[in-house]
């Protein structure tokens, strides 16, 4: 079902359940030891048969979050101002 080879995204497949138009953004979450981590950022789908987007049994693919765990580890590490003149977030 999934044959996305892009190590930049990670692709969800679920019979029961879809991502929507507008949820993009969202969390693809899992829990190991009582602990919930995040591992995808919802980013896109396909369209079911009648052109809707919250396709079931179709994949979903989310944006893999530990590949930018670096970026987001530095970028919390620099606090910044909205009256700088610039973001520490334009560095990458």
């Amino acid at each position: 079902m999934c044959n996305s080879q892009d190590s930049e995204y990670y692709c969800a497949f679920n019979k029961d359940s879809s991502v929507c138009n507008g949820d993009s953004g969202g969390g693809l979450f899992y829990q190991m030891n009582n602990q919930w981590y995040v591992y995808g950022i919802a980013s896109f789908t396909d369209f079911d048969e009648n052109g809707l987007g919250c396709p079931l049994k179709r994949p979903q693919y989310h944006t893999m979050v530990p590949n930018y765990l670096l970026w987001i580890k530095k970028a919390m590490e620099h606090a910044f101002s909205p009256y700088d003149k610039y973001s520490y977030f334009n560095y990458v």
